[in-house]
């Protein structure tokens, strides 16, 4: 088991190792996830395991569990990788004071494709409403599962969009277009 207090994650200098400042990262969105649920609840986020066993990216979906004894659990649902997460209260990543109870509209489940799921983790600029849609996300085996209010995901699109503009790698800004037409699509048929 990693036992980890996110506050040494935190203000890492530019010098630091690349393997530390990516667990930092992903710790950082282990926290985001979990604090999006209630305190004593868990669910399967959509963050991939960032673990390479036999030199081979695992396949895996990280389980969060927030505890109400203020830890954060996770595991990785496919190679057994599991920690515990201190000092993560009052830190970027806790989002346990956004409110999303603004977005109006039906609600909506959404599935896409990790891979574009990845892309839109990475949008800068989100509301409320978009940042709990992102940091509630879970994986399955047909994707990743997004569930939130009509508003919110016509949101998320204008985001995703806006980014997709000023973006200069042709690469990210294909996958974000895609990722556009696929909540758009999903909008649609719902």
């Amino acid at each position: 088991v990693f036992v980890s207090d996110l506050r040494h994650f935190l203000d890492m200098p530019d010098n630091a190792p690349t393997p530390a400042k990516r667990l930092g990262l992903q710790l950082m969105a282990i926290v985001r996830a979990a604090t999006a649920r209630p305190a004593g609840s868990g669910a399967r986020s959509a963050l991939g395991c960032i673990r390479r066993p036999g030199r081979r990216p695992c396949e895996g979906f990280v389980v969060v569990f927030r505890r109400t004894n203020g830890e954060i659990a996770w595991s990785c649902d496919a190679c057994g990788d599991e920690g515990v997460i201190h000092g993560w209260e009052g830190s970027p990543g806790d989002v346990s004071g956004l409110d999303d109870g603004y977005a109006e509209g039906d609600p909506v489940t959404v599935v896409i494709a990790r891979e574009l799921f990845d892309v839109v983790r990475g949008v800068l600029l989100l509301d409320d409403a978009c940042e709990l849609l992102i940091a509630r996300a879970e994986g399955s085996r047909a994707g990743v599962v997004l569930t939130g209010r009509t508003s919110a995901f016509e949101e998320l699109v204008e985001y995703i969009a806006s980014e997709a503009n000023a973006e200069s790698d042709r690469r990210r800004m294909r996958l974000l277009d895609e990722a556009c037409a696929a909540i758009e699509a999903a909008l649609v048929g719902e």
